[in-house]
């Protein structure tokens, strides 16, 4: 099957506790992000949003009701590889017929502030456990209220970025991460490259 879940939707970040040195950081670097939002999880983030994908800084607020310590509990850097879906509960459906480790459906929101009003922009996501990268969530995102996160004017940054072109993950077996790969996103053809594969 090969189709929106091939397709990349945002890289997590983690930042841990580092939420205000994190938005300083990449501001430094030309993106613009958006204003902090706070999960029903209990993290809290900023996005770098791009035509089709998005970075997030993700973290937690020790102050915030029940904040989500066990998400953050990985070192800082990226933690997770979310993949576009349309239908998290097909999709689940089908990754457990083909005996993939796939977690059921959850859903959760953040409050989006516009001009407008406040609003709720909901997710639902698919995990896989275990991911294909030690250390590195994997997993698929529903967007159930695109309208509150692909937004043009949160869409410009000073650097000029666009998105995400290439994704570079180092391991120690590549042709049995990118089999991993390849089974969870539904693609089939792996190219070789230089010391590794490529998924396109």
């Amino acid at each position: 099957m090969q189709g929106d879940s091939a397709i990349l939707d945002h890289v997590v970040v983690n930042v841990q506790t580092g939420l205000d040195a994190g938005a300083a950081a990449y501001g430094n670097l030309g993106f613009s992000l958006t204003e902090r939002g706070h999960h029903t999880l209990g993290t809290s983030n900023h996005l770098a949003l791009f035509q089709q994908d998005y970075l997030e800084l993700l973290g937690v607020e020790a102050g915030r009701p029940n904040p989500g310590w066990d998400i953050v509990a990985n070192a800082v850097g990226i933690q997770g590889l979310a993949f576009k879906t349309g239908d998290a509960d097909a999709l689940y459906q089908r990754l457990t017929e083909d005996r993939l480790p796939a977690l059921p459906p959850e859903e959760f929101s953040r409050p989006v502030t516009l001009r407008e009003g406040t609003f709720d922009a909901r997710f639902k996501v698919v995990g896989v456990n275990p991911s294909p990268l030690q250390g590195v969530r994997f997993f698929f995102c529903q967007h159930l209220t695109p309208h509150l996160v692909w937004r043009r004017e949160w869409q410009s940054h000073a650097n000029g970025a666009l998105g995400i072109a290439h994704l570079l993950v180092a391991v120690s077996d590549p042709v049995r991460a990118s089999e991993a790969f390849g089974r969870l996103l539904g693609i089939a053809a792996l190219r070789p490259i230089a010391g590794g594969l490529e998924i396109e």
